[in-house]
C-alpha cells in the first residue's frame, strides 16, 4: 500500500492548540454522559469525577492527556492470509467497503430494495477481489432475511467464512458482541491468541453531543477486557448535534474521541485506538446530513491534523456523495473529498460503495 504523504493543511499550528484546549475544557467542565452504570463505576475508580444521579463524568485534562499517552498508536489486524494483515499507524493507505448497509441500490433501474443474504456474499466476493480494498465490508447487510437481533453475529460469519482479506461490519450489541468475538476467537486458536494476534476490532460511535449509550460503552468494555483495539467516531453534524461553526463541531468531536480514548484506557491501559474524525455537517435546506459537501472534506482534513497532533492513525469519512446513484455529482464529490483526505494524511477511508448519505450500498 502507498504511504501517506501529508501535503495539505487546513489549520495552522495554533489553531490546532485551540481546538485541542477547548476539547479539554469541554471534558473537564461539561464531561461524557456514559450510561453504563459498570463503565462509570471504573471511570471514577480510574480518576474522573462521576455524577451518578445525571450519568456525568468529568475528565480533568491531566487524566485526559494521560489516557491518549498509553493508548497504543500502531499495531496488525491479522487476516485470514497473511499476505493481507493490515498495518495500523505505519503510515499506509487503507480502504474499506462500505461496513454494511440495510438496503442496497440498483444503478440501472434507480431502484432500492432491502438487502438479502445473497447481495452480503456478493458484496464480501467484490471487496475481496478488488485490490485496493483493504478491508472487507459486508456493503449489503441481509436486512431482508435475518432477524435484527442476530444480523451482526450472522453477517460476521459470513465475513469470516468467505474472504481472505481483514473483514468488518457493525456490531449491534453488547448481548452480540461476545458471540463475534467467540468466532474470531476460534479462527485465532484461543482468547490469548486473537489477544496476541487481533483479527477483529469495535468502532465505537459516541452519540453527539457528548453521550455514551449503554450499548456502546458496554462494547468498549468487553473488548477492551480482552485488549482488543478500538476506534472511537463520533459523527458531531454543525449545525444540528454540534455547534453551527466547523471549528465548534471539531472541538466537540474532538472532545468525544478523547474522552472516549480516556475511558478505554482506563478500563485497558495500552489499548489499542484508532482516532476516527467523521464530523459531518446538517443540510439546513433538506433536514439531511451532508456527505458530499465542501465543508465534510474541510472538516475531514482538519481533523486529520488534530487527531496526528496527538500521534493516533486516523480515519476519516470521505470519498462520499449525496447522489443517490453513481453519476457524475457522485464522482466528483467522492473524487474530491478523498483526495484532500488523503493529502490531509488519514490512514483509513470508508465506507466505499455508500449510495447517498448512508441510504444504501451500490457495487
Amino acid at each position: 500500500m502507498a504511504k501517506v504523504k501529508p501535503s495539505l493543511r487546513i489549520l495552522g499550528d495554533e489553531a490546532i492548540r485551540f481546538i485541542h484546549e477547548a476539547s479539554l475544557s469541554i471534558l473537564e467542565e461539561a464531561g461524557l454522559r456514559i450510561l453504563s452504570p459498570k463503565v462509570l463505576r471504573k471511570m471514577e475508580e480510574g480518576g474522573a469525577v462521576v455524577d451518578y444521579k445525571s450519568k456525568v463524568a468529568k475528565f480533568p485534562s491531566s487524566l485526559v492527556m494521560e489516557c491518549v499517552k498509553k493508548a497504543r498508536k500502531r499495531w496488525i489486524v491479522h487476516a485470514r492470509n497473511k499476505k493481507f494483515d493490515m498495518k495500523v499507524g505505519f503510515g499506509e493507505l487503507r480502504f474499506q467497503s462500505s461496513g454494511g448497509q440495510r438496503t442496497l441500490v440498483d444503478p440501472l433501474q434507480k431502484t432500492r430494495r432491502l438487502g438479502t443474504k445473497e447481495d452480503l456474499i456478493n458484496g464480501i466476493k467484490l471487496g475481496d477481489f478488488l485490490d485496493n480494498i483493504t478491508i472487507v465490508g459486508a456493503m449489503a447487510l441481509p436486512a431482508a432475511e435475518v432477524p435484527a437481533q442476530i444480523l451482526d453475529v450472522y453477517t460476521y460469519a459470513q465475513l469470516i467464512k468467505n474472504p481472505s482479506k481483514v473483514v468488518f461490519t457493525w456490531i449491534n450489541s453488547d448481548k452480540t458482541a461476545p458471540y463475534v468475538i467467540e468466532m474470531f476467537e476460534a479462527l485465532a486458536g484461543g482468547e490469548e491468541e486473537l489477544r496476541k494476534r487481533p483479527m477483529v476490532w469495535y468502532f465505537g460511535e459516541p452519540t453527539s453531543p457528548l453521550t455514551i449509550s449503554a450499548h456502546v460503552a458496554e462494547i468498549v468494555r468487553i473488548f477492551a477486557e480482552r485488549g482488543l483495539p478500538l476506534t472511537f467516531g463520533p459523527m458531531v453534524m454543525a449545525s444540528a448535534t454540534g455547534p453551527a461553526t466547523l471549528a465548534g463541531t471539531l472541538a466537540l468531536e474532538n472532545a468525544e474521541i478523547l474522552g472516549s480514548v480516556a475511558m478505554a484506557q482506563i478500563m485497558s491501559p495500552g489499548i489499542p485506538i484508532e482516532y476516527g474524525g467523521i464530523p459531518h455537517i446538517f443540510d439546513q435546506k433538506s433536514g439531511s446530513i451532508s456527505f458530499g459537501s465542501p465543508e465534510q472534506a474541510l472538516m475531514a482534513a482538519s481533523i486529520t491534523q488534530v487527531g496526528r497532533y496527538y500521534g493516533f492513525p486516523v480515519h476519516v469519512n470521505v470519498g462520499l456523495t449525496d447522489a443517490k446513484i453513481p453519476d457524475a455529482q457522485s464522482g466528483l464529490e467522492k473524487g474530491a473529498t478523498l483526495a484532500i483526505g488523503a493529502m490531509a494524511g488519514a490512514e483509513l477511508f470508508g465506507h466505499l460503495g455508500i449510495a447517498g448519505a448512508d441510504q444504501g450500498a451500490c457495487f
